[in-house]
């Protein structure tokens, strides 16, 4: 079973908005799937998987945004899967190029 500090177990009890709960589900889920016993804090971070692959992660992303998440350390991003400025001359349809950038 995993060990919570006093901070984590209020992010899942949705203490810091539901953006944050729903991360903090998925984040001991995965803790639970690898037998992790507790978390670690952390000063900076990489969300990996973050470019637009369909709607799907589109949507996941957009509704965590809805739910008030943000970051709360200094974090950075997977470079665009399209080329922001010449995604025409790569055959890439319109819809998939704007919601790339999204």
């Amino acid at each position: 079973m995993i060990r919570l500090s006093k901070y984590d177990k209020s992010v899942l009890n949705g203490e810091h908005g539901p953006g944050a709960k729903i991360a903090m589900k998925i984040i001991t889920r995965m803790a639970e799937v690898y037998g992790v016993d507790r978390l670690m804090d952390i000063d900076a971070a990489h969300i990996d998987s973050s470019l637009y692959m369909g709607d799907a992660t589109l949507e996941f992303a957009e509704h965590l945004a809805s739910q008030g998440a943000r970051v709360v350390v200094p974090s950075t991003l997977n470079v665009s899967g399209v080329d922001e400025h010449g995604w025409q001359a790569w055959s890439v349809p319109p819809d998939w190029a704007d919601n790339a950038r999204r």
